[in-house]
């Protein structure tokens, strides 16, 4: 991944983090990583915890195709994992967000419907 691409991802991180802080959530973890998988934004607000995954594209067709089935199978993986890690009665919603050029432009929540 080229530094400018990498750059463009933590400024989408940086404004989705700041738009759920907006909404009222509590970011309790960023860039959650383990082996094979990563969380973007972990977030909570009342009785809800939200896993973010924060795409930065540069056309906006076609948007869920960003989200491949291997792709939503390791975000599920990875966010068993921290829940395992930290266990919680909240409600758990995996959401997807696109930002194009430092713009929110969809917000996909509970992608998985669970």
């Amino acid at each position: 991944m080229s530094n400018e691409r990498k750059k463009k991802g933590k400024e989408a991180e940086l404004l989705v983090a700041d738009y759920l802080v907006n909404l009222g959530y509590n970011i309790i973890e960023q860039n959650y990583t383990i082996r094979g998988g990563e969380i973007d934004i972990i977030a909570e607000k009342k009785n809800i915890r939200t896993f973010v995954e924060v795409k930065a594209v540069d056309h906006t067709e076609d948007l869920l195709d960003y989200l491949t089935p291997r792709k939503q199978a390791t975000l599920i993986r990875t966010l068993i994992r921290f829940n395992y890690e930290h266990p919680t009665d909240k409600q758990i919603s995996l959401d997807l967000v696109f930002v194009k050029q430092n713009t929110i432009i969809h917000h996909y929540p509970n992608i998985t419907n669970n």
